[in-house]
């Protein structure tokens, strides 16, 4: 009767620690999910302010481009607009 009792308290601690590790692994699991969708909310932020930044350096050089066009006649010229023309291929490869 003794060894039955004993059984029962340890089958009731074991039930305690597997308890316990279910929580414990609950709990991480729900801290790894919050994680990991900041990280990705942070991720797609900095690729919207990535892509926004390129879009205007874009733009910038474009008219950059179109306005020395206008402005600088011959060799200069041409070598100017090749420049930023070289420039505005690097940034839309990015």
């Amino acid at each position: 009767m003794v060894e039955i009792f004993t059984d029962e308290i340890l089958d009731e601690a074991g039930l305690k620690e597997l308890r316990k590790a279910r929580q414990k692994n609950n709990i991480r699991s729900f801290v790894g999910t919050a994680a990991l969708m900041e990280h990705a909310s942070r991720e797609q932020e900095i690729k919207s302010i990535t892509d926004t930044y390129i879009n205007e350096l874009k733009s910038s050089l474009e008219s950059l481009s179109s306005n020395l066009g206008n402005s600088l006649k011959g060799q200069t010229g041409k070598k100017v607009k090749a420049a930023i023309k070289q420039q505005t291929s690097k940034i839309q490869s990015i």
